[in-house]
């Protein structure tokens, strides 16, 4: 019963956004700002998504070469979680950082777990990244410092991260 009516939910969401491309991205279950068909993909939902293109318009103004390409990705809808929808705009990706801004003890963050159960078995590194917590800044250094560790480093366990300026 529980099965039936997430699915029967999951198909009546997209019918209550009106259709205003110019608004909402794929019936506004998530929105994705940067270069199509980016190798690096920053994923988050909530408040720093702000920071996060503040951050990516900066390293594109810069033209510091540090990304062959590079997008950020608003998850805007944790349950129903558009599993398909991300599975496309991340096909080509071969690098994703989640940000995320809670943690289960023990576990990656809740955005984290998500992607990474979507994403398993694909030749992508998920990196989870854990910032924030107990109200600390996220800055745009915070977010080029993630930008560049995901494609250093291959993470198995969450990584904590601070305000660095």
């Amino acid at each position: 019963m529980i099965e039936y009516e997430y699915g029967h939910y999951k198909k009546l969401f997209p019918d209550q956004i009106p259709d205003h491309k110019s608004l909402l991205t794929d019936y506004g279950l998530y929105e994705y700002y940067g270069q199509p068909n980016a190798k690096t993909v920053l994923v988050a939902m909530g408040s720093v998504i702000g920071t996060m293109k503040d951050a990516l318009d900066e390293i594109a103004s810069k033209k510091l070469g540090l990304f062959d390409s590079i997008g950020v990705l608003k998850v805007k809808t944790f349950r129903p979680f558009p599993h398909e929808q991300i599975r496309k705009v991340l096909a080509k990706t071969k690098y994703v950082a989640v940000i995320d801004k809670s943690i289960s003890l023990g576990q990656s963050g809740p955005l984290a777990l998500e992607l990474q159960a979507l994403l398993r078995g694909e030749r992508k590194r998920v990196n989870s990244y854990i910032v924030g917590l107990g109200g600390r800044d996220i800055t745009k250094s915070v977010i080029a410092r993630i930008a560049k560790d995901i494609k250093a480093h291959d993470r198995g366990l969450p990584f904590f991260m601070g305000k660095l300026d």
